[in-house]
């Protein structure tokens, strides 16, 4: 997660929020708050993991920008989550290039948005 975390802000420029830091008796309640007030979401959808999901789509309720990610062969997301295209990856190396070129798209749209 580091090494993730330190990519996200480096091409951001903004502090990165990875659900593993929210911890503790209000857990739910913290994620809930971070979805909702991101810049950018970007969720790893790999395993369809239910509480991944669930994030999304409170993401998607809110308003918020969002994108997907996945290992493995390409594929549609859950019907509930689609829209952006997710990026999909094959090993460590490629999620770091996936994370690149999806953020990359929102820097400048992410900094104007805050100006």
């Amino acid at each position: 997660m580091p090494t993730l975390r330190r990519l996200i802000e480096w091409i951001t420029q903004m502090h990165a929020v990875i659900g593993f830091d929210l911890q503790g008796q209000d857990q739910a309640e913290s994620i809930l708050e971070s979805v909702t007030s991101a810049a950018l979401c970007v969720a790893d959808i790999t395993g369809d993991n239910v509480n991944v999901c669930i994030e999304v789509g409170m993401a998607k309720a809110a308003g918020r920008l969002y994108e997907l990610i996945s290992a493995g062969e390409t594929r549609s997301p859950p019907f509930m989550i689609r829209g952006p295209n997710a990026l999909f990856y094959e090993d460590d190396l490629g999620q770091l290039g996936a994370l690149h070129r999806l953020l990359r798209r929102h820097r400048r749209h992410v900094l104007n948005a805050e100006l």
